[in-house]
């Protein structure tokens, strides 16, 4: 079917906007990446998210900080249950999360088998570089 740029409606297209807050959401990834922090400290994986049924709502980003010698105990828990909660919530089995590999097109390692996996999550608005957005506060764990 082919379609003019009159028919599209372009005037009437939302503008993009975060999702209200405190509330449940379905999200399913779009990519996973192994990158540096900033601060080139530490490892961490970059996790880019889309909301489901929600199409005028911006990707969602999450960082998934991998643990270093110099962490405190607290945060090493704290930064292993964030991605097994991750890996609970979009059925990963957490013992064996896969392994990144080099993607033609970028500098960056991607875990290529978590695209497409899905799960529930409690959101919350956000500001990123000047933008609204929204970020993740928990991940939903299926009973």
């Amino acid at each position: 079917m082919e379609t003019s740029l009159l028919d599209l409606h372009l005037n009437e297209l939302e503008e993009p906007a975060p999702v209200p807050g405190g509330e449940q959401y379905e999200l399913k990834v779009l990519k996973a990446e192994l990158m540096r922090n900033k601060n080139d400290t530490r490892n961490m994986i970059r996790l880019i998210a889309e909301i489901q049924d929600q199409p005028s709502a911006p990707s969602v980003f999450d960082y998934m900080n991998l643990p270093t010698k110099e962490d405190t105990a607290k945060a090493v828990y704290m930064f292993k249950k964030k991605i097994k909660d991750f890996c609970d919530a979009v059925g990963l089995d957490s013992s064996d999360p896969g392994t990144p590999v080099e993607v033609a097109g970028s500098d960056l390692l991607t875990y290529v088998d978590w695209k497409g996996l899905s799960g529930f999550a409690i959101l919350e608005h956000d500001t990123f570089e000047g933008r609204e957005s929204n970020k993740i506060v928990t991940w939903i764990i299926p009973k």
